[in-house]
């Protein structure tokens, strides 16, 4: 997608709108396959990153954590069950 650089520039379209012809999300509504690979590798980084998140952060003054683009919560949850006093919201579409 870098060879579509400058059409995004030039434009403000993303670079995989423009490689692709379709909207990121509408490519998962087209290709199942992708989605489930897609989510299955963000889940994946998403543990793998969690315990940094957890304890590369005070945390213990939040009383409620939002995680914005969150996906299936596995951050969120790794950082409440490190401090069960707090409260979480996950926000994803």
């Amino acid at each position: 997608t870098f060879g579509a650089l400058e059409a995004t520039v030039r434009t403000g379209r993303t670079a995989f709108t423009e490689v692709t012809g379709s909207a990121f999300f509408d490519h998962f509504a087209a290709d199942d396959v992708y989605a489930r690979r897609y989510h299955a590798a963000m889940r994946a980084g998403s543990q793998m990153l969690a315990p940094l998140v957890v304890h590369g952060y005070t945390w213990d003054k939040a009383a409620t954590i939002v995680d914005v683009g969150g996906g299936d919560g596995t951050t969120l949850a790794a950082v409440l069950a490190a401090h069960p006093t707090a409260r979480g919201t996950l926000f994803d579409t």
